[in-house]
């Protein structure tokens, strides 16, 4: 298993940032969130300089994601994203569902197979994200979306707090879904579901999930067991508030998540 770390809280223009964050910390690839995609993808930052600066820093690009896939407009988003991945270096998309109301699983699974016949000859893998807010969410949405789409297609990008927000066994889980899973989100909760009292969002979000161990999750069993499992890819790493600076939260994230593999 490789470790990654994501962008979340990188604003545009802090790749350098990031890069110098996740060589430090000890990690291997760079996750990129929407923010920094679409930037790349219109022009405002360069492709190229990014490689340069990854390999000058001894790591690369993990994942890139681009967003939600719902349409013809974000298919082809998504179709100019597996090509900018394939040139960055990066071998899977992570893809959040649509919202409810914008798309059915059907749908999804149609623009997934269409999306795949590109992506595929790149080299670029699929992993659909279960997600708050999105038709993809618990277990029976998951289960459903993966009887719907083929193992070539696309797997399932596992994370192990938004699973949490709708079930409680997200180690078994791990295992139960780890020949499908082409990605890994790796993060906690502060509470229980139960407990929380709230479906976190963007603008919750950062009071609820918690670097692994600071929370109340069995998210390292989780990682352990994909490893068990046989699970090869990358799991990243994500960060989503300033409890901590951003590098010291990288490095004891990245931490605790490799000792999850000893």
């Amino acid at each position: 298993m490789r470790l990654a770390l994501t962008t979340v809280l990188y604003a545009p223009g802090e790749l350098p940032a990031a890069l110098d964050d996740l060589r430090a910390a000890g990690g291997q690839g760079l996750e990129l969130q929407p923010h920094h995609t679409h930037r790349l993808l219109d022009g405002t930052d360069d492709p190229g300089a990014l490689v340069d600066a990854a390999a000058a820093a001894g790591v690369g690009v993990a994942a890139v994601m681009c967003g939600f896939l719902h349409d013809e407009a974000s298919l082809d988003a998504h179709r100019r994203t597996a090509t900018l991945a394939a040139r960055l270096g990066a071998d899977v998309i992570p893809i959040l569902p649509p919202p409810p109301g914008r798309g059915t699983l059907a749908e999804l699974a149609g623009l997934l197979d269409a999306l795949a016949a590109d992506a595929g000859p790149l080299g670029v893998r699929l992993a659909v994200h279960h997600h708050a807010a999105t038709i993809v969410e618990g277990p029976a949405q998951i289960d459903e979306l993966l009887g719907l789409v083929a193992p070539e297609v696309a797997g399932l990008c596992f994370d192990t707090a938004h699973y949490a927000l709708y079930a409680d066994d997200e180690a078994d889980a791990a295992r139960r879904y780890a020949a499908r899973t082409t990605h890994v989100h790796v993060k906690d909760l502060v509470r229980r579901r139960a407990d929380l009292g709230y479906v976190p969002d963007g603008r919750t979000g950062a009071r609820a999930f918690r670097l692994p161990g600071d929370g109340v999750l069995d998210v390292l069993p989780a990682v352990r067991a994909l490893h068990e499992e046989g699970y090869a890819g990358w799991a990243a790493l994500e960060i989503e508030n300033f409890l901590r600076p951003r590098d010291v939260s990288a490095s004891l994230g990245l931490e605790r998540t490799r000792g999850a593999l000893a």
